[in-house]
């Protein structure tokens, strides 16, 4: 401890909380170690109202989920012609979901699971329309999706109806998910980061041109066969 502090009319108070600042960044975990376990086993800490401190922060990683949007229709078909529409409407969703069968060839004749690729599902074009069939300005807006879920449901009033004449349903309920297979971005003006990155790339070659270096002044090589001489 410096005395001539005391001298100068410095507060000892002071030059001792310096003191306990510079162990304090050491001793910081073991005393959160130390209080976790004793809190773990008597939990003395939490009958006082105190925590340990975890330390803990939030870090950027960018998006790790893309959207899904939810749609459901009901039809209440009142002819067979109705009903037939509404039949391929089903069937067309059915298809645009399920994977598709590529590869230009079948290996078992007569299996259609025998060939050798599988193709990605349809893509779709989801966009929001006013009357006139102009896009809606007011509404949100969907990026390219694929369908992930469908159901579809004749009873939504848990009871079948059918016509008498075709058997077709009453009611049908048709209920679709939808995830979108690119990541939407803000429209704010993004940070130019390019010459961060080059200045790391920069730092980054240095340092190992420093490392090098300072191992090559480091080893003694013998004179006579200019080899690296081992201590």
């Amino acid at each position: 401890m410096n005395l001539n502090a005391f001298r100068s009319g410095t507060d000892p108070g002071n030059i001792l909380e310096t003191l306990f600042a510079g162990v304090k960044g050491a001793g910081q975990k073991i005393a959160e170690s130390t209080a976790s376990m004793i809190d773990k086993g008597t939990g003395m800490l939490a009958a006082q109202g105190f925590a340990v401190n975890n330390h803990m922060a939030l870090t950027y990683k960018g998006p790790t989920q893309f959207r899904t949007h939810d749609f459901v229709f009901n039809f209440f078909p009142k002819n067979e012609d109705d009903a037939k529409e509404v039949k391929k409407i089903l069937k067309d969703f059915e298809n645009g979901m399920l994977p598709r069968l590529g590869g230009g060839m079948t290996m078992i004749q007569g299996r259609k699971l025998s060939a050798p690729f599988f193709q990605a599902p349809r893509h779709w074009t989801i966009d929001f329309l006013k009357g006139g069939g102009d896009p809606n300005p007011y509404l949100f807006k969907i990026k390219k999706s694929v369908i992930t879920a469908m159901g579809v449901n004749h009873d939504p009033n848990s009871v079948v109806s059918l016509h008498k004449k075709t058997g077709s349903p009453v009611q049908t309920s048709l209920s679709l998910t939808f995830k979108e297979i690119e990541l939407p971005v803000s429209e704010d003006e993004g940070m130019d980061i390019s010459g961060k990155i080059e200045d790391a790339h920069t730092q980054a070659a240095q340092a190992k041109l420093d490392q090098t270096a300072h191992m090559r002044r480091s080893t003694r090589f013998n004179p006579k066969t200019g080899k690296p001489m081992v201590n």
